[in-house]
């Protein structure tokens, strides 16, 4: 039976944190970006959150979608305060890309020119300029003498050769195709020249809160080239998340099995899909990449209403006063429709607790967001859904199986949290 098209949640509990589902789970898998961190510092409770998990005696382990290798990813979040060296370790889709790529080259499946596209490190992360090393490349400054491309990052082109050049304008800001970086993908399209995607992420989110292209993106408008110019399917590889493989890699290295782990992330796309891919369960973080779209600032918009049916009514009585039958009528009709409006508010409120800092999920705009990606919700009788105040104790969730649009059936449970807090 397909699933509802909107949730019900009329009759529902709530739930605080994965406290009382972590029984159900020996491995945790957890992506680190929107989840634990922001790039620079710990989100709000991350730390505590893991520290419990530990505590739980689970399995700790972390996914990520960054091109660095693992020892750098749990490098960093050492460096935020994270027991990284008590995880059972770190799978990042550079290491993943690295294993696949040396595999490849060495058995002749790919070869070895490579035009490498990457990122300028500081000083303190020059190590990861070290990332070629051992996979038998040999580097090239023109995408004439390629036999693939590696994208790894989005800030200079030709890396690895004595030519290395800026790619002239800030990719992650536009997310446009433009001058040489477009020469290079518009030649490569005709060449039906193959691309290594370290990152397959379309987007991340900016410690300020914005959003920035990611290499993801860079593919996807390559794979648009390619369709263009002609059939160029199976060129553009990807590696990570959400990769069956990447998960399995995982749940292996856990040794844990995929009815026993659980996968934690922001990304539908990525994270819930990728769990999805491998029969994992998946915990969705509403306040990472999505939020924007997800977290719904109702309450803001009742206080806005009820402010504009005040000043309609006021309106409404002076012009009364004034005697002006058409001020008085138009200024009668406002203020009926703002008032409506303020009713409507606090009727979509009604038995919520709420103040003006209350970000519940945006249920809508969520579902539109599963059925882009796939994955369409549903509510079962067993399934808790829960609405609270952003600033009390513990976890605001919603829990509920994903459905695959490959498969025609429900699987997999989601929750869906504001913040990642036990």
């Amino acid at each position: 039976m397909p699933p509802p098209s909107s949730f019900d949640a009329t009759s529902t509990q709530l739930i605080f944190g994965i406290e009382g589902i972590a029984e159900k789970y020996d491995g945790i898998i957890l992506d680190q970006f929107g989840v634990l961190h922001d790039g620079k510092k710990a989100l709000a409770g991350a730390r505590e959150a893991v520290e419990k998990l530990l505590e739980m005696k689970k399995t700790v382990m972390i996914l990520s979608n960054t091109t660095r290798r693992s020892w750098s990813c749990l490098k960093l979040l050492r460096e935020l305060g994270f027991p990284s060296d008590k995880f059972c370790g770190a799978l990042t889709s550079g290491e993943h890309a690295w294993h696949r790529i040396r595999d490849m080259v060495s058995k002749g499946e790919l070869g070895r020119k490579c035009l490498w596209l990457g990122r300028v490190y500081p000083e303190k992360d020059k190590k990861n300029d070290e990332y070629p090393n051992g996979l038998g490349l040999e580097f090239v400054a023109h995408v004439d003498d390629a036999d693939f491309i590696l994208l790894k990052g989005l800030s200079v082109i030709a890396k690895g050769t004595g030519q290395v050049r800026p790619i002239g304008y800030n990719f992650s800001k536009s997310g446009e195709l433009r001058g040489e970086l477009k020469q290079i993908f518009e030649k490569a399209a005709r060449k039906k020249l193959p691309v290594h995607c370290l990152n397959p992420d379309r987007v991340s989110v900016l410690p300020d809160g914005s959003l920035a292209y990611q290499p993801g993106t860079l593919a996807s408008l390559y794979k648009e080239l390619l369709r263009v110019d002609g059939n160029g399917k199976g060129l553009v590889t990807i590696y990570g998340k959400p990769t069956r493989e990447s998960m399995l890699q995982c749940l292996a290295m856990m040794k844990t099995e995929a009815s026993r782990a659980l996968m934690v992330g922001d990304s539908l796309e990525h994270d819930i899909q990728g769990a999805n891919n491998a029969g994992v369960d998946s915990l969705f973080i509403a306040t990472g990449i999505h939020s924007s779209h997800t977290i719904s600032r109702m309450p803001s918009r009742v206080f806005s209403s009820t402010c504009a049916a005040l000043v309609a009514a006021g309106t409404w009585v002076l012009s009364a006063g004034s005697g002006s039958p058409k001020m008085f009528g138009i200024a009668l009709i406002a203020s009926i429709i703002q008032l409506t409006g303020a009713v409507r508010c606090y009727a979509s409120l009604q038995g919520r607790k709420f103040t003006l800092d209350w970000n519940p999920l945006d249920m809508d705009a969520l579902e539109t967001l599963c059925q882009k990606h796939r994955a369409k919700p549903t509510i079962s009788p067993d399934i808790f859904l829960g609405i609270e105040k952003i600033s009390s104790p513990g976890v605001r969730a919603w829990l509920m199986p994903l459905y695959g649009g490959a498969a025609d059936r429900c699987h997999n449970v989601t929750l869906i949290c504001t913040c990642v807090n036990i």
